[in-house]
C-alpha cells in the first residue's frame, strides 16, 4: 500500500464525506416516481424515502465514531460500506413501498460510517490551521454536490429506470472502498484506541447535556438541519405538483 499524498488524502475524504450528499440528492427527481411505482399509500408518503435515510444516518453516526475509536478507523468504513451496499440491493430489488423504505434506513445507517469516521481521520492526522484548511477543501466538494447531484438524478430517469440509480450508489461505495484501501494507510494507532462501551458513551452524552453552551448549540444546529431536512423531503413535490416544474426540478434545486 502506498501512502496517499496529502491532495490525494483530502480527495478521499471529500470523497467519503459526499457519498450522503449523492444519495440523497441525486435522489430527489425519483420520489415520485418511485412512490407510484410501489404503491405508496399516500402521496406525502415519497418523503419517507429522504427522512428515512436521516434516520438511519443518525442512529448510524452514534455508533460508527465510538466503533472507529476502538477497531481503528479503516475497519469501521469498510462495516458502514458493507451496510449501505446491503441498502443499495434493498432499494434495487424492492418490490413494495415498505421494503424500499426499509432499504434506504439501511443505506443511511451505513452511510454514516465514511461521513463521520473520514472526519476523524482528518482529526487523527492534523491540528490548528492545518486542520482547518483541510476541511475546508472537504466542505467546498462537499456543497458542490447537491448542485449537480439532482441532475444526474434526473439524467437517469430520462434515460432509464430509477433502480439504476442505486447502481450508480453501489458502484459509487465500491469505488471508495478500493481507494481507500489501496491508497489511504490507517490513521488511528493501536496505542490511541480504547474499548467501545455503552456506558462511556452515555457519560458523553451527559457531559454534553450539562455544559450550556454545548447544548444550546447542539439545540440550535438541530433546529436549522430539522428545517434543512423538511426542504429536501418535500421540494420535489412542491416543485412539481404546486409550480409544475417536475421536468426543471433539478436546476432549480441547483440554483436555490
Amino acid at each position: 500500500m502506498q501512502k496517499a499524498r496529502p491532495a490525494e488524502f483530502i480527495g478521499l475524504v471529500a470523497a467519503l464525506t459526499a457519498m450522503v450528499a449523492m444519495t440523497i440528492d441525486t435522489m430527489l427527481p425519483a420520489l415520485g416516481v418511485m412512490a407510484k411505482e410501489l404503491g405508496a399509500a399516500h402521496d406525502n408518503d415519497r418523503q419517507l424515502i429522504i427522512l428515512i435515510f436521516f434516520a438511519g444516518l443518525a442512529l448510524g453516526t452514534l455508533i460508527f465514531g465510538p466503533i472507529s475509536d476502538s477497531t481503528g478507523r479503516k475497519p469501521a468504513i469498510y462495516a458502514g460500506l458493507g451496510f449501505y451496499l446491503v441498502g443499495c440491493l434493498m432499494c434495487f430489488f424492492a418490490t413494495s413501498f415498505p421494503m424500499l423504505i426499509f432499504g434506504r434506513f439501511v443505506q443511511g445507517f451505513g452511510a454514516a460510517s465514511p461521513r463521520v469516521v473520514s472526519m476523524a481521520m482528518v482529526r487523527d492526522g492534523s491540528k490548528g490551521a492545518d486542520m482547518a484548511r483541510i476541511m475546508s477543501y472537504v466542505m467546498s466538494v462537499f456543497m458542490l454536490v447537491p448542485i449537480i447531484a439532482p441532475s444526474i438524478g434526473q439524467i437517469v430517469l430520462n434515460f432509464g429506470d430509477w433502480r439504476v440509480i442505486f447502481l450508480g450508489f453501489m458502484v459509487m461505495a465500491l469505488l471508495a472502498g478500493l481507494w481507500l484501501a489501496l491508497r489511504q494507510e490507517e490513521t488511528l494507532a493501536p496505542e490511541n484506541r480504547h474499548p467501545f462501551e455503552a456506558a462511556a458513551l452515555w457519560e458523553s452524552a451527559v457531559a454534553v447535556v450539562r455544559h450550556p453552551v454545548a447544548f444550546g448549540y447542539t439545540i440550535a444546529v438541530g433546529f436549522v438541519f430539522a428545517a434543512f431536512n423538511v426542504y429536501l423531503a418535500t421540494c420535489q413535490q412542491i416543485f412539481a405538483e404546486q409550480y409544475a416544474q417536475g421536468s426543471y426540478f433539478a436546476l432549480w434545486f441547483g440554483g436555490f
